[in-house]
């Protein structure tokens, strides 16, 4: 190389540099100018593919706000229904509204499975889902502007020993007739009651049915309120609805041991307050259904109880007291029937 003059070394150094220009344009910028077109194809689809994504998230929290919007409508049309349906909540939700407006003197209530319409599915199957209707009917009294009253028992016609209190006797039969009770207690407070009954749940409870009659000297008041609930299969509300006709709102822990349900022929029971009373005779003489006695015994046994009265059942020595008289019965029948 040192031989080589001056021309010869700048000609080497040319060629050598038209080599390594020759090399970075065959390895480098040739081979990119062949991916570029390869390289923008791809950059043009990941720009459309991220404005797809764009768009699907904007669809997608778009769908999501229509789903939360629908839940909440179908959350508003599952609680116009009432989740939990029971007899004994219903029964004591009508009655205490009742006395709160201040009428208690209850004659009769029941309640009633209404028959719903069936859901069927598009491919003829029975839908699990169904609405549910419980109809609560009461029947009420207002008081006659001339009789004392008497609720539970207050005022109690009867000591601690069970013999009958005869001061309190005495002084209900003294006011009978008197100004304390002149006026005719119930009939606006039924009507009050029932407005708020109206007025609790439009949704779900409705008004049924209203009758007024005349009863020997007073009035006897009925009314049917209707309880609309659901069965639904894939319920997505939660009913925190902790009302009186929904969830129990009662006593509790009450002592039952004197009976509640039910009066036999003669009460036998030294709990009961009706310990050795009979059933109104009224109620048991003439022919009465008696569907767990044979036919023919239930004949024979009403044509007895018409010849003998409830001494068939009671016995001869039996002194009881007739339960229909016992609070107009007087202060010497009480005594006979708490020595008896």
């Amino acid at each position: 190389m040192n031989n080589l003059t001056l021309r010869e070394k700048a000609m080497a150094f040319g060629i050598l540099l038209l080599i390594i220009i020759f090399c970075v344009y065959f390895f480098g910028i040739r081979t990119l100018n062949e991916h570029y077109a390869e390289y923008k194809v791809q950059l043009t689809e990941l720009q459309e593919r991220k404005a797809y994504l764009d768009q699907l998230k904007e669809d997608n929290q778009a769908t999501q706000a229509e789903i939360e919007a629908l839940n909440a409508n179908i959350e508003e049309i599952e609680l116009s229904f009432i989740d939990n349906l029971e007899t004994e909540v219903l029964e004591q939700y009508v009655m205490s509204v009742f006395e709160d407006n201040g009428i208690p003197y209850l004659k009769n209530i029941g309640v009633e499975d209404q028959a719903s319409i069936t859901i069927t599915n598009a491919d003829g199957s029975t839908s699990e889902n169904a609405v549910l209707c419980k109809r609560v009917t009461v029947t009420y009294v207002t008081t006659d502007g001339y009789l004392p009253t008497q609720y539970n028992l207050t005022p109690d016609l009867q000591n601690e020993d069970g013999t009958v209190n005869e001061a309190v006797a005495s002084e209900l039969t003294s006011q009978m007739g008197s100004e304390e009770f002149e006026t005719f207690q119930g009939y606006s407070e039924f009507i009050a009651a029932l407005k708020e009954i109206a007025g609790e749940n439009e949704d779900c409870i409705k008004l049924s049915g209203i009758t007024l009659e005349s009863t020997a000297g007073y009035l006897t008041l009925t009314a049917s309120v209707d309880f609309y609930g659901a069965t639904l299969e894939s319920r997505i509300s939660i009913d925190d609805n902790k009302d009186g006709y929904t969830y129990w709102n009662g006593d509790k822990n009450v002592d039952t041991a004197g009976g509640f349900i039910g009066r036999p022929y003669i009460v036998e029971n030294e709990d009961s307050r009706w310990n050795g009373l009979t059933i109104d005779e009224s109620e048991v003489l003439g022919f009465q259904d008696r569907p767990f006695a044979p036919y023919f015994i239930n004949a024979m046994f009403s044509q007895m109880l018409e010849s003998q009265g409830l001494t068939l059942v009671t016995g001869e020595d039996s002194q009881v007291l007739n339960s229909s008289n016992s609070e107009a019965a007087s202060a010497d029948e009480f005594t006979q029937v708490s020595e008896g």
